[in-house]
């Protein structure tokens, strides 16, 4: 490992390792009531790894995603994005995190109607403060990466859900993230147009080497990933291998019957 100064002033660590999760705990509270949705988490995730997170609802998925996302903070423990502690970062450092290191791919795509494919595409350079004239090159690259390059000036309602979610991903990889975090990101697609979606994803992933985390509940969509980790009750309850979707149903089966 070795530390280096970033342009913001942060220090940051070199590693073998795209995200480190320790003992990651997270309560919430409401009134006299309170909800341990995370309750001491160790997770590791290499650089270039595709992991897929599945779990039963309230198992603590949308938490640990938002939480890797610095869009939330944590009670106890600790979380490293590229050798980035996550400890105490403030609303500043955590906005420079969010818009350089990490990609979001959503369900719902979130791009800007008014936008053209292209132009959703550089938007987190532009809101960096890039010119769009510097950024274009890079942006039609992206597009012909997930094979829109004759979509460039479309608005999105201009294209099909499939597209959109192309773009989306195009958009994501723009700053060159450490991070990719997909949310249920075949949810709002057929099923053929989600696997096109899904063989994109694991193109990225092996030929250019982005790590990806993939929250699903789609036992299929969890198969493209290399390991598929799985949450119950605030903790990783086990994990198993990709590939074969009939063996993530069975254990996801077999999880639900434990007591």
């Amino acid at each position: 490992m070795s530390t280096q100064l970033s342009a913001d002033g942060v220090n940051t660590v070199t590693s073998a390792s795209a995200v480190q999760v320790h003992g990651l705990r997270k309560t919430y509270s409401s009134g006299s009531t309170s909800v341990e949705a995370l309750k001491g988490i160790d997770l590791t995730i290499d650089r270039g790894e595709f992991v897929a997170v599945m779990g039963p609802s309230g198992s603590g998925k949308s938490t640990l995603m938002h939480i890797l996302g610095a869009l939330e903070s944590f009670d106890d423990g600790d979380v490293e994005i590229g050798g980035l502690s996550l400890s105490g970062l403030d609303d500043k450092a955590a906005t420079v995190l969010r818009r350089d290191s990490i990609g979001f791919i959503f369900q719902f795509f979130n791009l800007l109607p008014t936008m053209t494919a292209e132009e959703n595409v550089m938007l987190p350079s532009l809101i960096a403060g890039e010119r769009a004239g510097v950024l274009k090159e890079r942006a039609d690259e992206l597009l012909e990466l997930v094979g829109l390059t004759d979509r460039a000036e479309h608005l999105p309602s201009q294209l099909s859900g499939g597209e959109q979610q192309r773009v989306s991903v195009a958009r994501s990889l723009m700053r060159d993230p450490e991070l990719l975090l997909a949310d249920e990101p075949t949810g709002n697609l057929d099923t053929r147009t989600g696997s096109a979606v899904l063989d994109m994803l694991r193109d990225v992933q092996t030929k250019a080497g982005h790590t990806i985390m993939m929250v699903t509940h789609d036992a299929v969509a969890a198969s493209r990933a290399s390991r598929v980790v799985f949450l119950r009750d605030g903790l990783i309850a086990g994990e198993v291998p990709g590939g074969d979707p009939n063996r993530i149903i069975e254990f996801f089966a077999e999880l639900e019957t434990r007591n």
